[in-house]
């Protein structure tokens, strides 16, 4: 388990990761949902991607939609490895986790069991969120900075990564609180 990083502390991990082409959107650091609920000890990160591409993702990211407000992660990594820091603290990025898919994510399992039905995590509280502009098409290959990032995620003191598709047993919309 792992304190959350400050703003601050979280710039430095980037920095000495090599990220260098970083964008902060003015606000991130106060951007959060923490009104809504507790957030942290935080155990994993946890890897979107948009499922579409385009320049105005950095700022739904921030703001979100009516009807799951932003921040929708806390850091957004475009196509040409810019990060976009969108969110500091909670952020509607996971919703709910399956206890058994989350427990495997957490022993760094290599076998990740099918999501059970009972989902009782609180995925916003327990882990960052990034997400990676990517249609979702096959053949769309990720940008080389994707792993850069992962390794600064796994810094911040996370257990360990996970895709959205690992932890939850429900596909094709998201939920948060």
């Amino acid at each position: 388990m792992a304190t959350p990083m400050t703003p601050d502390e979280w710039l430095r991990v980037l920095r000495a990761e090599g990220v260098t082409d970083i964008v902060e959107m003015p606000g991130w650091r106060t951007n959060n949902r923490d009104h809504v609920g507790l957030w942290g000890p935080v155990h994993a990160t946890m890897i979107h991607h948009t499922a579409g591409e385009g320049p105005g993702l950095p700022r739904l990211c921030f703001d979100g939609t009516p009807l799951l407000l932003g921040p929708l992660c806390h850091d957004y990594l475009d196509r040409t490895g810019r990060l976009y820091l969108v969110g500091s603290r909670r952020a509607n990025h996971a919703g709910t986790v399956a206890e058994n898919a989350y427990r495997a994510v957490l022993n760094e399992s290599a076998h990740h069991p099918a999501a059970d039905a009972a989902e009782p995590i609180d995925g916003n509280r327990r882990s960052y969120g990034l997400e990676c502009e990517n249609s979702g098409e096959p053949g769309r290959e990720w940008t080389p900075v994707s792993t850069t990032s992962r390794s600064a995620c796994r810094r911040r003191g996370a257990v360990s990564t996970a895709g959205r598709r690992t932890r939850c047993g429900r596909t094709g919309r998201r939920r948060g609180a």
